[in-house]
């Protein structure tokens, strides 16, 4: 099973879930919970982000380095302003039914 993050950017989701696909995945399970993140105090006072020399080979075309790697601000960490960057909020059923028109694949959410 391939786990399903769905994307502001369409074309990045339909990519990935093609990919799944091409890889012999068996269904979807489309993840709802990441438009909204918890707060996680251990990555705000760590300062997470990125190293510097790890990369995102899945999205290395359709996000930009520096949304990762440019650190934290007194608002959250690395991780808090990559998903609200890139995360779809407003997912709806409308969603699945697009997502259904995408793929064979069973949807699991």
């Amino acid at each position: 099973w391939f786990q399903l993050y769905i994307f502001k950017h369409r074309q990045l989701t339909k990519e990935l879930v093609l990919r799944a696909e091409k890889a012999g995945y068996k269904a979807l399970v489309v993840t709802v919970d990441l438009p909204i993140v918890g707060k996680r105090l251990a990555d705000e006072r760590n300062h997470f982000e990125l190293p510097k020399h790890l990369s995102l080979p899945n999205f290395s075309d359709a996000i930009p380095r520096s949304l990762v790697t440019m650190g934290t601000n007194e608002h959250g960490s690395m991780l808090l302003r990559y998903s609200s960057e890139i995360a779809d909020s407003s997912i709806t059923w409308d969603t699945i039914d697009w997502l259904r028109g995408v793929t064979k694949l069973p949807i699991i959410l």
